[in-house]
């Protein structure tokens, strides 16, 4: 690992996640540090007093509740949406919602705004860009990408897209930079 976790912090803090005013994040690490990024991201997000909103595409949300938990991150703080699989809100999880339709990312971005609007969340994690790029046309989630950081930014709601750098839709990749206020290269 190249980078620490004080220098994670440091780089978010210094973009300004105490008030939060509609910034967005781009953060590009090497995938096999995605998961530790990840971490680092969200136990200096659940220290403020605002709720994080997690798009995930990359797995079961009710495990990603439990193994967080297990590494002591205030879970009572994060709600996910998730992006992979259709499903019906689970009454016994309140903190999991499902998009009406995985495959559009309107429905997405229907269900993103919904959430943020009902609980006041202040900042969203998308916790793989490059997996959004994969499963969809990429100059589409280009475009979703780009309405959903600017309807965030109006909502005053940071958003944290986390990248690999892995080289894979360089071109796109490179159109989202444009869409933010921060990168944090790692």
């Amino acid at each position: 690992m190249d980078w620490s976790k004080e220098f994670i912090e440091s780089r978010i803090k210094a973009g300004g996640i105490d008030i939060p005013v509609g910034r967005a994040f781009f953060i590009e690490s090497k995938p096999k540090d995605m998961s530790d990024v990840t971490h680092v991201c969200l136990d200096v997000l659940t220290k403020t007093n605002f709720d994080i909103l997690i798009l995930s595409l990359s797995g079961s949300p009710k495990n990603f509740l439990i193994n967080y938990k297990r590494e002591r991150l205030d879970t009572s703080k994060i709600l996910l949406i998730d992006c992979s699989q259709k499903k019906a809100n689970d009454p016994d999880i309140a903190q999991i919602f499902y998009a009406d339709n995985i495959s559009s990312l309107s429905s997405i971005l229907e269900k993103t705004d919904a959430v943020v609007k009902l609980n006041g969340v202040k900042f969203i994690l998308l916790d793989s860009v490059d997996l959004f790029l994969n499963k969809h046309n990429p100059q589409e989630c280009v475009g979703f990408l780009s309405n959903l950081i600017a309807k965030m930014k109006t909502n005053g709601v940071n958003i944290f897209l986390l990248v690999t750098t892995d080289g894979n839709n360089q071109k796109e990749k490179n159109e989202i930079i444009l869409l933010c206020d921060n990168v944090i290269a790692l």
